[in-house]
């Protein structure tokens, strides 16, 4: 019998995904249904009772960038607010950044730009919460000259 955490388990593990690769054929509306399938289990499953915080903040978390990765930022807001409220350490940086992320795909760019802010405090040495706050900047004000330039290009 194969050990699981014997020398051959991960080419057992990679022959076993290579076989569910080959085997499986599923329909695009199937692979577009799973994954809201499987996020709305991790909804649940992150409102459950007995649930630690810090699990239940992990959980919100995981739900939070699995639905950005979908293009769902409506649903990866409440999530990242859920894994806030849940987790009161230092490491909930990583959900203040991915709100952030989820207020700017919803084109609140306040709201991102508080998160960020938010983030970059708890974040210490960590840059990315930095870089995404100057990416909203430089954005705002790119929004800014588009909506001078357009205003100039009108004739009354």
């Amino acid at each position: 019998m194969l050990h699981p955490h014997g020398p051959l388990a991960p080419l057992f593990f990679f022959l076993l995904l290579a076989l569910a690769a080959t085997t499986v054929h599923a329909q695009p509306a199937d692979i577009d249904r799973q994954p809201a399938v499987v996020l709305a289990a991790l909804d649940d499953a992150a409102r459950g009772q007995g649930a630690t915080s810090t699990g239940e903040a992990a959980d919100y978390g995981l739900a939070c960038r699995a639905w950005l990765d979908l293009g769902k930022p409506e649903r990866a807001r409440s999530n990242c607010l859920s894994a806030i409220d849940a987790n009161p350490t230092r490491s909930r940086w990583r959900d203040y950044n991915n709100l952030g992320v989820a207020e700017f795909r919803l084109g609140d760019l306040p709201a991102a730009r508080n998160a960020f802010e938010q983030a970059a405090l708890l974040a210490g040495m960590v840059y990315t919460p930095r870089k995404n706050l100057e990416l909203v900047e430089d954005f705002a004000q790119a929004r800014e000259v588009m909506n001078a330039s357009s205003e100039a290009l009108v004739v009354r």
